[in-house]
């Protein structure tokens, strides 16, 4: 479904003329964002290059998690380790003010910002790759506007932010229902995903347990790179 086909529809399980459309739309976008933003879709992951640094900050739009971040200046490429915290920054390079550039060089190190991650040391020149998962772009209320969940589970989007806006009218009922209807077809889909991520994985690549040999299913633990280990399901 387009943006605009998701809003109709929303209107029609709704059934009111005042129907706030932008509303809607918000309840949308904002259910795409829940919906994705615990679990882990591999249709979301994706590749982003030359990004170019600004006082050590990167701008990555729509970054969920970073899962690899490199640095390349004139071809010599660095793969940076991210630090979870600014305390781990102060225990690195020693309590200083943030609001200034205090250690200029190659970077070694990324923490994750508001609007994308930041460098440590800072660079003065080149540029970051990022690979990782990223939030899928917002539904605009037209006939071109699209994105992975409306898609392939626009019913889904369709019934929870219906049962958000019945909320929103004071209609616990109806909110209850639609919410049940769209979280099952939500699990359901899940579940193909989990399915789909493990499809032509040969047993030997599982570890005891059933999970993957391969982190996230994409890249070989024998390239040195640690990313979370996503569960293979039965075997």
């Amino acid at each position: 479904m387009k943006g605009k086909q998701v809003i109709d529809t929303i209107s029609l399980i709704v059934k009111r003329q005042d129907l706030d459309r932008s509303l809607a739309l918000f309840f949308v976008n904002s259910i795409t964002k829940d919906i994705f933003r615990s679990t882990f879709c591999y249709k979301m992951v994706s590749y982003v290059t030359e990004l170019t640094p600004v006082n050590g900050d990167v701008t990555v739009p729509r970054l969920k998690d970073p899962r690899y971040v490199e640095f390349n200046l004139d071809g010599q490429k660095t793969y940076l380790k991210r630090l979870q915290s600014f305390e781990q920054v102060f225990s690195i390079f020693g309590e200083v003010s943030l609001l200034e550039p205090y250690t200029f060089g190659v970077p070694e190190y990324y923490i994750v910002t508001e609007f994308g991650i930041k460098l440590y040391p800072i660079p003065t020149e080149g540029q970051v790759s990022v690979f990782g998962e990223f939030y899928p772009q917002d539904l605009k209320d037209d006939e071109i506007s699209e994105n992975v969940f409306s898609v392939e589970i626009p019913n889904v989007l369709v019934y929870l932010a219906a049962s958000e806006y019945f909320d929103m009218l004071g209609e616990p009922d109806k909110a209850k229902y639609w919410r049940e209807k769209g979280a099952a077809l939500m699990q359901n889909y899940f579940s193909l995903l989990k399915r789909q991520n493990t499809n032509n994985t040969e047993m030997m690549n599982r570890d005891p347990w059933g999970n993957l040999g391969y982190d996230r299913g994409l890249v070989p633990r024998t390239s040195g790179i640690t990313m979370d280990v996503i569960d293979g399901g039965e075997w």
